[in-house]
C-alpha cells in the first residue's frame, strides 16, 4: 500500500501516508524479510526525493539494511552511489515483478534499456520529488 500512496497508483499520493504504511510495514512481526526489504528500500527513495540531510542520513541506514544480505542488488546500487557523492538514481519499479503488471511506477531504467513499459504500465510521478522526464 505504500507503494501505492507513494506514487498515486489506484489513490492519490499522499507521501504521508507512504511513510507510515512503510514503517509499519518495517515493524511488522509477519512480513516476509523480502516485503521488509522492499518496505526499507522505497522509503528510502522517498526520503531521497524529499531531500534534506536527516532523510538523507536515515536513507542510508535504510538502504544498508534493505541490501545488508546481498539479495537486492538496487538498494546496494543506490546506497553505492550516495557514499560516493552520485545522485542516488533510484529504480522507481517493483523488484520481482515483471514489467508487464500493472500497476507499477515509471522507471527510467527500464526505458533505457529498450524496456519501455509503455501501454502495460502506470505512468506517474512520486508524490514527492521531480516529475519523470518526458
Amino acid at each position: 500500500m505504500g507503494y501505492a500512496y507513494q506514487y498515486g497508483i489506484g489513490v492519490r499520493g499522499n507521501a504521508r501516508a507512504a511513510k507510515a504504511t512503510y514503517r509499519a510495514a518495517i515493524r511488522s512481526k509477519t512480513i516476509t524479510e523480502f516485503g521488509k526489504e522492499e518496505a526499507e528500500y522505497h522509503l528510502a527513495v522517498l526520503l531521497l526525493d524529499e531531500g534534506g540531510r536527516t532523510n538523507v542520513v536515515r536513507a542510508r541506514e535504510l538502504l544498508g539494511a534493505a541490501s545488508a544480505d546481498g539479495d537486492y542488488p538496487v538498494a546496494a546500487r543506490v546506497l553505492h552511489r550516495l557514499e560516493h557523492g552520485l545522485p542516488p538514481d533510484p529504480w522507481r519499479c517493483r523488484r520481482g515483478l515483471r514489467r508487464t503488471i500493472l500497476g507499477q511506477a515509471w522507471c527510467p531504467h527500464h526505458v533505457a534499456r529498450g524496456q519501455d513499459q509503455g501501454r502495460d504500465s502506470v505512468s506517474v510521478k512520486p508524490a514527492v520529488g521531480r516529475p519523470r522526464p518526458r
